[in-house]
């Protein structure tokens, strides 16, 4: 869903699923000892939800923040939910017809139950783009 208030910008989405890790989207980790082969599925329930909201302050520069939020609970009968939380800013820089830049920074964050090594992971970067 999107709302537009003149040149400020608002979009809402989310989802819903089972066993989402086989269309691509937050797959839940297993604790370190489990090990899963080629075959074997993680059944799983998941939620996500994402809030943006933006600015365009011409046709040459917007600027947006947004969050995101995904869950997963794995169905093993012991109501283990995992969460991640992602926050970013970027800007999209038109250079010319078909060409922008979009620089950005943001950070992910996994629930604080989580067995990964890295629970937070702040990020920086930029894509360009052109189009023919």
């Amino acid at each position: 869903m999107g709302l537009n208030f003149g040149p400020i910008f608002v979009n809402l989405g989310g989802h819903i699923g089972q066993n989402l890790g086989n269309y691509g989207a937050y797959q839940p980790y297993l604790d370190d000892d489990a090990t899963l082969g080629a075959t074997d599925i993680v059944d799983n329930d998941g939620l996500g939800y994402l809030a943006v909201v933006g600015f365009k302050a011409s046709d040459m520069f917007t600027i947006e923040a947004g969050y995101g939020h995904e869950e997963s609970e794995l169905d093993d009968g012991a109501n283990n939910t995992q969460e991640a939380d992602q926050y970013y800013l970027n800007a999209t820089i038109n250079i010319t017809k078909g060409f922008f830049i979009v620089p950005e920074v943001g950070m992910i964050t996994l629930s604080e139950d989580a067995s990964a090594a890295e629970p937070e992971t702040f990020y920086f970067g930029a894509k360009w783009q052109i189009n023919f």
